[in-house]
């Protein structure tokens, strides 16, 4: 499906205000809704602001980009499908619990709605670009529609399964990047302290087979503001299994004293303040 299209964007932060801008970009009509009145405050004029969910009835295709503990919210009125999203394709761009997120598929089925769990990979980097990663869970018919849609602000996108899927997808995906993150933390601040500068070190790394887009990225500034509520899904996910998790249950913990630290801050390469607090490993880290 091409040409333009009337879209609407639920929440307008550093994901969502850039996502609205491309959109706008492709030629589609976009409509933005987001509570705070400071959130896109540099929303491209064509983006035309709206202050009430049902000011997006008239929209095909709805995105929702908050945060996850709002998409509920947002998407349902006394545990019934808001009216405004019935008979449209509505995808979630918001990582979620996987569990919550094949629930709204069956409230949005029940009510006559058509969703999608759409999250998204690369950060407001890749949002600000334009090159996002989509991981789908959902109906391959309700993804073909929105394929134009997802193209104006995704590189990639990935059908993964069913309703939950995508959620499952980035919740590993978000494991990963968590533990890859606090071992590069942790090997380059062992290099340090045995005498070998970080710059050299990670060029040569990136060239070997500890090589990883963590690295690659390492100059980029992190400031890990979702890594707690991340790991808590993983956990949560895998106690729900019955699965073993054992070097999430270590990540959890660590990655908080890396956001606490400040290393990432102004870019790995970068920052000062490289020590790490210390802390016992059956102990809570800071944050964490």
């Amino acid at each position: 499906m091409t040409g333009c299209r009337r879209v609407g964007v639920i929440g307008l932060g550093r994901m969502g205000a850039p996502i609205a801008g491309h959109l706008a970009a492709a030629g589609h009509e976009v409509l933005g809704l987001d509570p705070d009145p400071v959130a896109g405050a540099d929303l491209p004029v064509t983006v035309r602001r709206v202050t009430e969910d049902r000011e997006l009835a008239g929209c095909e295709v709805v995105l929702v980009v908050a945060g996850g503990t709002a998409v509920a919210r947002i998407l349902l009125v006394d545990g019934q499908l808001r009216p405004s999203l019935r008979d449209r394709d509505v995808l979630v761009c918001s990582t979620v619990d996987p569990e919550e997120m094949r629930r709204l598929h069956e409230a949005a089925v029940r009510d006559g709605g058509r969703l999608l769990d759409a999250p998204l990979c690369r950060g407001d980097h890749g949002a600000r670009r334009g090159d996002l990663l989509a991981l789908v869970g959902g109906e391959p018919a309700v993804l073909a529609r929105c394929a134009d849609v997802l193209s104006a602000f995704c590189s990639d996108v990935v059908h993964v399964g069913g309703p939950g899927a995508g959620q499952v997808a980035k919740l590993v995906n978000n494991m990963l990047l968590w533990s890859t993150i606090a071992s590069v933390v942790e090997g380059l601040r062992l290099a340090e302290a045995l005498g070998v500068q970080r710059g050299p070190l990670v060029e040569g790394l990136c060239r070997s087979s500890a090589d990883s887009w963590v690295l690659r990225t390492w100059e980029r500034p992190r400031e890990l503001p979702w890594a707690d509520e991340d790991m808590r899904l993983v956990l949560d996910a895998a106690s729900r299994a019955g699965a073993d998790a054992p070097v999430s249950d270590v990540v959890q913990r660590v990655i908080g004293a890396v956001r606490s630290s400040g290393v990432l801050g102004e870019g790995g390469l970068g920052s000062a303040g490289w020590a790490l607090p210390a802390h016992p490993v059956g102990e809570e880290a800071p944050g964490g």
